[in-house]
This record gives structure tokens, sequence and C-alpha cells, in this order.
């Protein structure tokens, strides 16, 4: 009933693929095992899930019709099988991020792959064989559907993890610490002087921020300095016998990635964030100061403004909602919408009827030129630049 409420929430979050998911690895696994597979699909289950997600479900198609199309179709079906957006990658997409991502469980979680042939004979009466079949479809059924989904990301193969860590800890639950332990230390010991090392062979072309440049250095140093402390660590503990230091050297790298990464996280963040430019624009003028963008939507600075601000824009992509672009002629025609035609911002500059705001996209040298005759330059924020405030005609 947990798996069928959690389901739900899911479906509520993401849509129909919080249902794919779960059931690419149960159903394979029910199948391979000899189960019933309506053992997956108990009344009070559905019940459970209905409860969850459908009212939330039906009281938004109640008021936008078009929304189950959208969610099924759109967002499903087309995203699933075509490339309309904008995300395809090779087949072959998740081979290198999936080592790399399930790192360090994935070494012990892969130690007896080489007795596939026992597991897949005795899948159907041995209860360990029913495991290793659980976590195999796990893994294999959500990769071999996020491998045919034409829209890839790298944060997709996030439900793995869970597969590889439990996998990692029945093999060194049952066999102990010295499971794959010389193939764990090499590849820790080898992926850390990497890291140590990466200042000496970053690639130049990668497009980062100075602040993101400067703190890779340090975290990768770091970073390099745990994954050669965990293979040590490791190696002490099979030469001393001692499994909960393994354990410790396993989880070592797991543990330091949040506390070492934070400068560098930190800089991600003010690259992506519109603190800063929100904060130009609260100084710029006292009181209230209208917002408008052209062809731009930082999506996080309504948040640190506090409103709503106006976008000109002739599609309505800024926004990142699919939803919106595809119905934005409909919500540009209700009344006080903040999606505007696509030239009104040339109307509020001319007249400025209230003290404004203009943001735009800093690579669109034509708009920031047309701006710069007219207003001062306030901040160039990472992708955003900032003009303003225009001066209302009745002012002094």
């Amino acid at each position: 009933m947990l798996a069928w409420a959690a389901i739900g929430l899911g479906a509520l979050t993401k849509g129909p693929v919080a249902i794919l998911v779960p059931f690419a690895a149960l159903v394979p696994a029910t199948l391979l095992t000899g189960r019933p597979l309506r053992r997956l699909f108990p009344w009070l289950g559905l019940a459970v899930f209905a409860a969850v997600a459908l009212p939330w479900f039906l009281a938004v198609s109640a008021r936008i019709p078009e929304f189950p199309r959208y969610v099924f179709v759109r967002e499903t079906l087309e995203r699933v099988t075509t490339p309309a957006f904008h995300r395809t990658a090779p087949f072959w997409y998740y081979v290198p991020i999936v080592p790399v991502a399930a790192f360090p469980w994935i070494v012990p979680a892969l130690a007896r792959v080489q007795h596939w042939r026992w597991a897949w004979l005795a899948r159907r009466v041995n209860p360990d064989a029913h495991d290793v079949m659980l976590l195999a479809c796990w893994v294999l059924g959500p990769l071999v559907f996020f491998t045919l989904n034409q829209s890839k990301l790298p944060q997709y193969v996030l439900p793995l993890m869970p597969a590889f860590a439990l996998a990692a800890a029945r093999a060194l639950g049952r066999e102990g610490i010295r499971v794959a332990w010389r193939g764990y230390a090499a590849a820790a010991a080898a992926l850390g002087l990497a890291l140590a090392s990466l200042t000496l062979w970053l690639p130049a072309p990668i497009a980062l921020t100075p602040a993101e440049r400067a703190a890779i250095p340090g975290t990768a140093l770091a970073l390099g300095v745990a994954l050669i402390a965990s293979a040590t660590l490791v190696g002490l503990a099979v030469r001393w016998r001692r499994p909960t230091l393994g354990a410790s050297g396993y989880a070592l790298v797991v543990m330091t990635i949040p506390i070492i990464a934070g400068p560098l996280l930190d800089a991600v963040g003010d690259d992506r964030s519109a603190a800063t430019l929100a904060g130009v624009i609260q100084n710029a003028r006292p009181g209230r100061t209208a917002v408008l963008g052209i062809s731009a939507y930082p999506p996080s600075l309504p948040f640190y403004l506090r409103r709503t601000i106006d976008v000109a824009t002739a599609t309505g992509r800024e926004l990142t909602s699919n939803f919106i672009a595809d119905q934005a002629e409909r919500f540009r025609a209700v009344p006080g919408s903040p999606l505007k035609p696509p030239d009104h911002w040339q109307d509020v500059a001319a007249r400025c009827p209230a003290p404004t705001v203009f943001v735009t996209r800093s690579g669109d040298a034509a708009t920031r030129a047309a701006l710069g005759r007219v207003l001062p330059l306030l901040a160039v924020e990472g992708p955003y630049a900032a003009y303003g405030p225009c001066v209302a005609s009745s002012a002094p």
C-alpha cells in the first residue's frame, strides 16, 4: 500500500514516468522469477493510488480540458518517442554516466556478476536468486527504458542508484570486506590521482564562469585525496580484518562529496541564481519597480523579488514550461496576463508609465543596443543583462 501511495505521489510530481520506472523493474523481475503478475496490482493498492493522484488530476482536467492530452501525449509519448524536446543523445549516453554515478557501490555490486548463469537457472526456486534478479531488473529495466527514450538527461538514472547500493551491501554482508577489494582500491586510487591532477588536463574549451573554474581545482584535489584515502582504508580493512573500517572506506567518498564540493556548488548556484540580479533591481530605485523581461525570463527572479514579472515574448518558451508555450496565445489573452506581445517592451520604454527595469539576454546584441541608447546598464549577471529603470514621464 505504501508503494502504491509513493507511486501516486510520484505521478503528481513527474507524471506517468513515475509509474513506468518502477514497473520497468518489477514486471520483468516478477515474470522471470515465475511469480504471479497480479500480486503487483492489488485492488487496495490501486485504490490508494487513485485516492492520492486522481483528485488533483481530475480537478486540473476539469479546469483545463487540454491537460490530459498534454500529460499523456505531449509530455510522455512525444518526449519518449520523438526528438521534439531537443534532448536527444546517442544510445550509449548512459554508459559512462552510470559507473561514475554509482561509484563506489558499483564495484562490490558487480563483484559476482560472473555467476549470472547460476542466478538465471535458479531464479524460480532460490530466494537468493530472486534477490539477484530483482536487483538486476531494477538496474536494467529502467536503463533500457531511458536508453530508448529520446529525451535524455544525466539525472534520469538516479532511480538506479539504490539498487547498486543494496547489491553492494548484499555482497559485502554475505561475503565480507574482501569482495572485489583489489579492483575497488585500484579504481579509487586511479580516479583519485586523476582528480588530484585535474588542473593539468582540464579542457580549456569547457564553458565555465571564472568562479566555477577557480573552485574546481580545490574541489577536485580534496575529492582525489578522499578517493585515495578510501582505497587505503579498504586495503587496511582487508589486511587487519576490520569490516567496519572497510565499510567506512567505501562510505567516505559519498560522505565527503557534499562537504568538499561546497565552494563549487556555491559558484554554480551563483551563476544560475537570480539573487544578485534581484538585489541590483531592488537597489536601483527606492520603492517598487516594475520588471519586464524581453525574450528573457530568469526563473528564480520572481522568487527573489517576491512578485511576478512581465515577459515580452513571441512564443512563451522563455518560461521553460512546455504547457505555457503550447498555450501561449490563450494565456496572453487573459486579462492582466504577464505574457506580453514581443514588441510590448518598446512601447513601455517609450512611454514609461511606471519606473521599469528591462531584463534581456546578455547575448542579444540588438536589444541591448536599443536599450543602451536610452537607459543605463544596471548589471550583467551570467546570461542576463538589466537596464533602467526608466523614469515615468510625470516624474520630475
